[in-house]
């Protein structure tokens, strides 16, 4: 087991088909477990998420603007329900938004399409490591998610915001690409 040292990061698209003006919330899927080609001391490999997770500690968690963390006003809003469907093959969360002004303008661009992305923050607690077709992969079959983001780019092509029905010192950054609405 592995000792939580490091922020990771995964981004995936939004669309603003979920939300809602009223209660200023948005579905995300968050996660879909995508393989991610990363790097180590050893090399390069690809990670996966488990998402065999309780997503309990995750509420209320902060929704960041662009994994910035260094003000009060990178606070964009805040995760208010976390959860699996099919299977753990995708992870959701409601997110609510801030009413601060300086949110609306986050706010539009999410609703004119212009931002897309979705990125979790997360801290590994256990990685299971095996070799797939003579290519290392680790799967992080503990982990902890602490923030999600707001990104500019986005690369889990599966991850969204629902409809209505590289490596830096301290941090690992994944891009998902999701299709647009």
């Amino acid at each position: 087991m592995n000792a939580p040292t490091e922020l990771i990061t995964r981004r995936a698209p939004l669309a603003a088909t979920s939300w809602n003006a009223d209660a200023r919330t948005l579905e995300a899927t968050f996660s879909t477990g995508a393989d991610v080609e990363r790097f180590d001391a050893r090399g390069a490999f690809v990670e996966r998420l488990s998402l065999d997770q309780d997503w309990t500690a995750f509420i209320g968690a902060p929704v960041l603007n662009a994994h910035r963390r260094d003000d009060l006003n990178d606070v964009l809003g805040s995760v208010q329900k976390a959860w699996t469907v099919g299977g753990n093959r995708e992870a959701r969360a409601v997110i609510k938004l801030s009413r601060r002004a300086d949110v609306e303008a986050v706010v539009q661009d999410i609703l004119d399409g212009h931002l897309r992305g979705v990125s979790v923050g997360y801290i590994v607690s256990d990685w299971k490591e095996t070799t797939e077709s003579g290519r290392r992969v680790k799967t992080a079959t503990r982990w902890s998610p602490v923030e999600l983001s707001i990104v500019p780019i986005p690369a889990d092509r599966q991850a969204t915001i629902r409809g209505e029905t590289m490596p830096a010192p301290t941090c690992l950054l994944y891009t998902l690409t999701l299709p647009t609405t």
